[in-house]
């Protein structure tokens, strides 16, 4: 919690601290709180869209005109065509170990890619997000399950989905790295230059 006497408020935006905020709402909506769940979509959402615009960031470095392009966007299939476009490699999953040999690594840098599946989970929030959602569940059912039969979900349904999205975004969020290292770029300028 922020400091109330302090002209500033301490809200963390990095992707993992949206994260960690939806696991307290889904905690919350676990303890009786019904709205923590909205709210833990929210943050998911919003988590998603920070861990495209760090790797983007990150891929297009200094280059201020295309970062300026971006700041209209927020669907995440049009980001990550954006990524992939800019960084064909940001697709693909990488590892950097620093060591002797295998067995005595001294640490590990990880780069783990954005997926596609994350990036239709965040326009599938949004349909959580807004007061449609309501219009169209009028019938609901807080305590039960799916009703098969029916095809009617419970919020106990939605908040299953919402912790599929928060492990998706857990495992995006736990690389080290925010832009695939071109090792195949440093390999080229090491053999041209001798």
């Amino acid at each position: 919690m922020s400091d109330m006497d302090s002209p500033y408020f301490d809200y963390n935006i990095p992707s993992f601290c949206f994260l960690e905020r939806a696991r307290k709402q889904l905690e919350l909506f676990d303890s009786g709180s019904i709205e923590s769940l909205f709210y833990a979509a929210l943050e998911l959402r919003t988590g998603i869209e920070a861990r495209l615009f760090e790797y983007l960031d990150a891929s297009m470095g200094d280059n201020k005109k295309k970062l300026s392009g971006l700041s209209k966007d927020y669907v995440a299939t049009k980001l990550l065509k954006k990524l992939s476009a800019i960084d064909p490699n940001s697709e693909k999953y990488t590892a950097v170990y620093f060591g002797k040999d295998r067995q005595h690594l001294e640490f590990a840098f990880e780069y783990t890619p954005f997926t596609k599946q994350l990036a239709e989970y965040h326009g599938m929030l949004g349909e959580i997000l807004h007061f449609k959602f309501f219009r169209n569940n009028k019938d609901w059912y807080y305590k039960e399950r799916l009703f098969e039969k029916h095809k009617v979900k419970s919020l106990l349904d939605y908040r299953d989905w919402l912790e599929m999205v928060a492990k998706e975004l857990e495992v995006v969020t736990r690389g080290d790295l925010l832009k695939h290292p071109a090792f195949d770029q440093l390999v080229d300028e090491v053999v041209n230059a001798g």
